[in-house]
């Protein structure tokens, strides 16, 4: 979530299991996460507000212990958010391009740096 707008990452942040109340769940249920769409076994939600990244809820494998939203300061990296009309789909993982891509830069929690990634170049680079 974004400004309280759903979106999707190309990207999955990582998370400590066993420590800021994160857990591992021996028989999580059914659900989408037995797919083999979901080779991670959990889905997460994260949210940004106010330049901070909290983790908002886990299920599958992994669930909060706690149903408040956990602010991820243990989380450093680059999340990757597409941005406008998939132009070139690549079956699995986070291959394929969109238009543009949101780079979110986020340093212990706190949101560092956001750049807006013009994939034009890339798709050029795709043609024969």
């Amino acid at each position: 979530m974004i400004d309280g707008h759903p979106r999707s990452m190309m990207s999955c942040p990582d998370f400590p299991v066993g420590s800021f109340g994160i857990v591992e769940v021996e028989n999580p249920g059914r659900g989408v996460w037995y797919s083999t769409a979901c080779w991670r076994e959990y889905v997460g939600t994260w949210v940004l507000d106010n330049g901070r990244l909290f983790l908002w809820r886990l299920e599958g494998k992994y669930r909060l212990q706690n149903p408040d939203p956990l602010f991820a300061s243990w989380y450093s990296g680059t999340l990757v958010v597409p941005d406008g009309r998939l132009v070139h789909y690549v079956h699995m993982g986070f291959g394929s391009i969109y238009e543009r891509e949101i780079h979110i830069t986020v340093a212990n929690g706190l949101v560092t740096h956001t750049e807006v990634v013009d994939n034009r170049a890339r798709l050029e680079a795709l043609r024969p």
